[in-house]
């Protein structure tokens, strides 16, 4: 039987030969069909002899890269050599198979015409049969030949693969060692099943032990822990027996134990809690056990990366943990924390770890470390965070709170796989759309816009960029997204971002040295393309950019830069780029319209090609999300839910949804009872409930300056406005029992860098530096909720107050006693009668001082009482008192008392009005250039322009039929746009108040009406959903601009007459003395 194969076999060799090398010069198509690679290796390298020795054919094998894309490019591979024949070899490794052969089919004209030559494609039953599904018509080209194997070469094919599973241990990945990816990659393991299947003998004890192995580890690979545990004890069974022991059976065993090891985790993250982990001392035995069989194996590499492996770190250190804990006579040494933390660190460097419950055991023990004995805050919130991120990734937490959503770990992404991050905020839809834009040809530039808190971030990290890392974009190219998020200098971090992504997907930038950053840059853009990659600049939060670089030529120099990397098409054809920005600041783009480099977006940045906007998620959307993500809560809580988190607008803003999703599981409220019980407003008192975890999370040392800095960063109109950290520091000094001095500052340090860290408080950059609330509606919460302690420290400061005023009532009674004994001790001599005098004098200074001070900080309150009501009043008298306090004090050092210096700079820091007009409803008012005029508009529909210094009404216009919504001075002030729910725009002579253009723009009321910073265009946003650019131009630009279009007319046509000439100067034709 066997040698009937074998001949069978060598005589398809000899017709495979002659049918390659009769097709010389000609293109032809063979299907070889083989299911194993060792005899695919074997056979097509006699093949390539059988040619040469008979037929004196030339023939070449191609090994196909993972990444192939196309039988074209394995041709291009070859053309150097220029052979008479090809072998195509690799089919089965493939990455993605399918695409290769769909991209093949496409293409097979081409390939004809262009391949004069025989082409042999090795490739087993599986290959074949998805080209019959994707490329039959490639297919009915091709004739087929089968080479079937012997007996001894399926043993032997075994004999490979397990062999091949053993030497890749020193290089496996942790993921790997632990059973949560596989040794052999899908077609090793299918050729390993189908030998074991067609190999009709009995197998060596070794042979046996070994296949044991490797089932187990696929049955962990499958979630089968019985039958994993099955294999293992009979592969265990099976190497003990050899006596004495080899190196090879001690390698076995050492792998053996180590994977018995890990069995009992897997069970326990199977029932999903790390509350009731299993007794970690007989794992950790078992790995040492592990370590001794590979050193007597003679494989110190193996029992060095067993010592080392994070698994077995995290067991030794929590056992210890554990055993220190329980143990009632000793306490827990804290050095045995700090090496957690470092295995914890050596986690968070690992693709993924699939024991999420450990590891979240080992982050509980570290957070009561670090927050109860170290009172290290930061550390605890850092730890607390990647406890959250953990259970995300465990699937016991789905969401966020207001932190930016990112990857988990890692996780190979693709629009049939989307990150669970991504499915949880409700965003599929945007990433495929953006996607399929960024793969198609048209769209170079695109613009990512929403409003705060939308998830403009989120959608980007968690979403977006992990898709574009596994796509391969068309040509075969890689993708390759270079984020970048800080814009200062934005040259210099632009650059960094290159070079970091490009060691990440291992590119060489080597030999790039020109001086110019812009040049370096372009360079590395366009070697990376070299390498066929398909780069995508993403920049996030770009409005930072206009923060960090304020001044107009950085942003003409800027984009002018990036749209000329985007028109290089023949260096720099696949660059993409994305902008990501609020939509307040997608006015600040549109300088590209005005750039001719921005011609490969037809100069138009704000046309639906470009654009992509992040709205809010709709009630409707919203209750899919929550039945997906928190099946466990009622159906009667999610419709609740939904109802409250869209009570406001009519749609649920992603970041409410986050945070209250966040409390929910916190507190593991499922139920509707549960949830009602939280009081009339249960959503603000979720709300409320993440802020108090986020202020606790500070210590407790530091809870009163937090929540004073969550109020500061509020107002009194219920806003999030921005603060410096001076402004911060200095407004905090006042809160009764608040550090000072240095503490005050590291104190403040800790509390914002949690905030931040939290999400609650994002950094604007700029000089200097500022902070804001994430969100608007945290702000009215904030200042309602906190408002309550700060009153709380007032009344303390009052209660002071009382005692102060009480001393300066007793100072009074003594210097009424000191002017009776002066009285009574008149006769006694003049000495006394002169300490008696200085006594008095001594108190009336006291005194005095005392009144001064304590008037001075009475009427600082009142101004501050006042500033509430009327703000220009507060600020009066707040200026008074801090005069009086500069006229009292002899030098500007060492004043009596700080408080008129604290309540004026507080005034100063809040006032928004400098003088108030009584007039109109206004809904709009803008100063000119020089602060001297303010034109405001109103919902009777008058535009009205006033003095500043003299508060005086210039002249009022009946501008339009409907309420005015938006005006606006050009650059100059000598003009003024004025945008109305009539739909119209107007532009108006600001000296005469006569109207120069009126431009019918919209179907629907106009927001906003602006001009660009030359003034010669207007932009108008309407509610109809449109943007409009429109040209202004004076009555002579008009005529101008008419002449020039009716001149050729006006010179060349015979039957104009001399006064149509002269309308443009045109001077009348000559005429000759014959005439």
């Amino acid at each position: 039987m066997t040698a009937d194969v074998a001949a069978k076999n060598q005589k398809t060799l000899q017709q495979l030969a002659q049918a390659m090398a009769l097709s010389r010069g000609h293109f032809k198509l063979i299907l070889v069909r083989c299911n194993y690679g060792q005899a695919c290796e074997r056979w097509s390298k006699d093949l390539t002899q059988i040619c040469q020795d008979q037929y004196h054919f030339s023939l070449t094998a191609v090994h196909l890269p993972p990444n192939a894309q196309n039988l074209a490019q394995a041709v291009q591979a070859i053309e150097p050599s220029s052979p008479e024949g090809v072998q195509i070899l690799g089919l089965n490794q493939l990455a993605d198979v399918r695409q290769f052969l769909a991209n093949s089919n496409q293409i097979r004209d081409r390939l004809r015409r262009d391949c004069p030559l025989p082409m042999a494609i090795w490739l087993d039953d599986n290959s074949l049969t998805e080209m019959l599904n994707l490329a039959n018509d490639l297919h009915s080209w091709a004739t087929s030949k089968r080479f079937y194997p012997t007996p001894d070469d399926l043993e032997q094919e075994l004999r490979h693969l397990l062999d091949l599973f053993f030497q890749r241990l020193p290089q496996a990945s942790p993921e790997q060692w632990l059973g949560s990816q596989p040794l052999l990659s899908q077609s090793e393991q299918r050729e390993l099943d189908l030998a074991q299947t067609e190999l009709n003998r009995d197998l060596s004890p070794s042979l046996q032990a070994d296949l044991a192995i490797i089932q187990s580890h696929q049955h962990l690979l499958q979630q089968e822990l019985s039958q994993a545990e099955q294999q293992l004890n009979q592969g265990a069974n099976l190497w003990q027996t050899i006596s004495p022991p080899t190196p090879t059976s001690q390698k076995r065993l050492g792998w053996l134990a180590f994977q018995q090891a890990i069995l009992p985790l897997w069970r326990s993250e199977q029932e999903q809690s790390h509350l009731h982990y299993p007794d970690l001392h007989p794992l950790n035995r078992q790995f040492q056990e592990s370590q001794q069989h590979f050193q007597a194996a003679a494989e110190p590499d193996l029992a060095h990366l067993v010592a080392n492996a994070a698994v077995v770190q995290l067991v030794s250190s929590l056992s210890e943990i554990t055993r220190e804990i329980t143990h009632p006579e000793t306490s827990p040494n804290p050095a045995r924390f700090d090496h957690l933390a470092a295995v914890n660190e050596q986690l968070c460097q690992q693709e993924s770890f699939p024991f999420p419950n450990l590891w979240l055991n080992a982050l509980e023990q570290l957070h009561q470390f670090y927050f109860h004995d170290r009172q290290d805050y930061r550390r605890a919130f850092s730890i607390q965070q990647q406890q959250w991120q953990v259970q995300r990734y465990g699937g016991q937490r789905a969401f966020v709170g207001a932190s930016r959503l990112q990857g988990i770990l890692y996780q190979r992404c693709s629009l049939d796989n989307l990150p669970p991050e991504i499915q949880e905020s409700g965003r599929e839809e945007d990433v495929r759309n953006l996607q399929g834009r960024l793969s198609g040809t048209q769209n170079k530039i695109l613009v990512i816009h929403g409003q705060s808190g939308v998830g403009k971030s989120s959608l980007i990290n968690a979403g977006l960029l992990p898709v574009l890392r596994e796509k391969t974009f068309s040509g075969g190219l890689e993708g390759v997204p270079i984020l970048v998020r800080l814009y200062q200098p934005w040259t210099e971090t632009l650059e960094a971002a290159i070079d970091q992504t490009s060691q990440r997907h291992k590119k060489s930038l080597a030999g790039i040295s020109q001086e110019s950053p812009q040049q370096r840059i372009a360079a590395k853009l366009q070697a990376l393309e070299k390498q066929h990659c398909q780069v995508i600049l993403v920049f996030d939060q770009f409005e930072e950019f206009f923060f960090a670089n304020p001044n107009q030529p950085d942003h003409e120099e800027f984009f002018e830069f990036i749209g000329g990397l985007c028109s290089n098409i023949q260096q720099l054809g696949a660059l993409k780029v994305v902008f990501s920005l609020r939509t307040d600041y997608v006015g600040q783009l549109l300088l590209c319209n005005d750039l001719d480099s921005m011609d490969c977006i037809g100069r138009d940045i704000l046309s639906r090609q470009v654009l992509h906007k992040l709205g809010n998620l709709s009630p409707q959307r919203t209750s899919q999300v929550l039945a997906k993500l928190a099946p466990h809560l009622e159906a009667e809580l999610r419709t609740r839910l939904v109802a409250d988190l869209s009570q406001e607008t009519g749609a649920v803003r992603p970041i409410e949804l986050q945070l209250v999703g966040f409390q929910l599981e916190s507190q593991q409220i499922r139920e509707m009872s549960a949830y009602e019980a939280l009081g009339e407003h249960p959503k603000q008192q979720l709300v409320q409930g993440y802020l108090d975890d986020i202020v606790r999370a500070c210590g407790a040392e530091q809870e009163r300056l937090a929540n004073g800095v969550l109020y500061l960063l509020t107002d009194e109109r219920r806003r999030r406005p921005l603060r410096s950290y001076e402004e911060l520091w200095q407004d905090l000094q006042p809160i009764p029992q608040a550090p000072q001095g240095q503490a005050l500052q590291d104190a403040l340090d800790l509390v914002l860098e949690i905030f931040t860290a939290s999400g609650l408080v994002v950094v604007i950059p700029g000089e200097p530096q500022r902070y804001q609330l994430v969100h608007d509606y945290l702000a009215e919460l904030i200042y309602e909720s906190r408002q309550s302690e700060l009153i709380a420290s007032l009344h303390e400061e009052q209660r002071k107050r009382l005692a102060a005023e009480r001393t300066l009532e007793e100072l009074e009674q003594r210097q009424t006693q000191v002017k009776r004994r002066t009285r009574w001790l008149s006769a006694v001599g003049v000495v006394v009668i002169a300490v008696s005098l200085g006594a008095v004098v001594w108190g009336n200074r006291e005194l005095n001082t005392a009144r001064l001070i304590t008037r001075l900080e009475r009427h600082s309150r009142s101004a501050l009482q006042q500033f509430e009501h009327n703000e220009l009043q507060g600020l009066l008298t707040a200026t008074r008192t801090a005069r009086e306090l500069q006229q009292t004090t002899p030098s500007n050092r060492n004043y009596r008392t700080m408080r008129p210096i604290e309540s004026l700079s507080r005034v100063l820091r809040d006032i928004r009005l400098r003088n108030t007009w009584e007039a109109h409803w206004v809904f709009s008012a803008k100063f000119n250039g020089d602060d001297t005029q303010v034109v405001s508009a109103s919902m009777d529909g008058t535009v009205k322009l006033w003095d500043v210094v003299t508060g005086e009404l210039l002249y009022s216009i009946e501008a339009h039929s409907h309420g005015v919504n938006s005006v606006e001075f050009n650059g100059d002030g000598t003009q003024v746009v004025s945008a109305s729910s009539d739909g119209v725009v107007k532009l108006w002579d600001v000296d005469t108040g006569d109207l120069l253009h009126s431009f019918e723009a919209h179907s629907g009321p106009v927001n906003s009406a602006e001009f660009n910073r030359d003034g010669t265009r207007v932009v108008s946003a309407s509610s109809d959903g449109t943007v409009k650019i429109w040209k202004v131009e004076t009555l002579d630009e008009l005529l101008h601009r008419a002449c020039d279009w009716l001149r050729p007319y006006l010179t060349s046509n015979p039957n104009v007459t001399e006064g149509d000439q002269a309308l443009c100067n045109i001077p009348p034709p000559e005429t000759s003395p014959s005439d």
